[in-house]
């Protein structure tokens, strides 16, 4: 605020020009009905609300599943990763190698490429030569197979012995007559 006074506008007054009535440019103006219009967009939205929940619903079941069948890939991948190792262990190599008849020879022979001359004294090998290098699971799986015949074999004489008993204890009737002591001694007599 200034302390000074501003000098007020002396002019005379003007008059305020004349207001007139603009003439209409278009026709005529198109009423529509607000009510059925803002409805029918309520509507709409709704209904398109509607539709995209439900696609997005639909895609994420999808998803879901694809997941789940993603993890369950993802452990069988795993377990045949873990397969492929153990299969290229040397355990299994050695093993394997003894299974398709390969045996160890302690006195090896080298071929020289260039040339192609043999180093070494190549000797045949029989599979004896060196007896503590038989792989573990063939030693394992020869005892499995050593206990499973016997087993069989036990098996087959329980039952020929049975067979035999049953066969030798064939029960006699000595006719109505006969006491249950009759009939335990004569039971007892076919079999000695």
């Amino acid at each position: 605020m200034s302390a000074l006074a501003t000098p007020l506008d002396e002019s005379p007054r003007t008059e305020r020009p004349l207001l007139r009535l603009v003439p209409q440019v278009g026709g005529r103006r198109i009423n529509i009905p607000w009510v059925p219009v803002v409805i029918l967009v309520l509507i709409a939205c709704i209904a398109g609300v509607l539709v995209f929940t439900t696609t997005i619903q639909t895609q994420q079941a999808e998803l879901n599943r694809l997941q789940q069948e993603a993890a369950q890939l993802s452990y069988q991948e795993a377990a045949l990763q873990a397969q492929v190792q153990n299969l290229r262990s040397s355990r299994n190599l050695a093993s394997r190698a003894y299974e398709m008849g390969m045996r160890p020879n302690p006195h090896p022979a080298f071929i020289q490429m260039p040339d192609g001359t043999v180093a070494g004294d190549p000797t045949p090998v029989t599979g004896d030569e060196l007896g503590g290098m038989v792989p573990a699971e063939v030693i394992e799986a020869n005892a499995v197979a050593a206990a499973r015949t016997k087993a069989e074999e036990e098996a087959r004489l329980k039952a020929e012995a049975k067979a035999r008993a049953s066969a030798s204890t064939v029960p006699t009737h000595q006719g109505p007559s006969a006491t249950p002591s009759q009939e335990a001694t004569a039971a007892a007599s076919g079999q000695g």
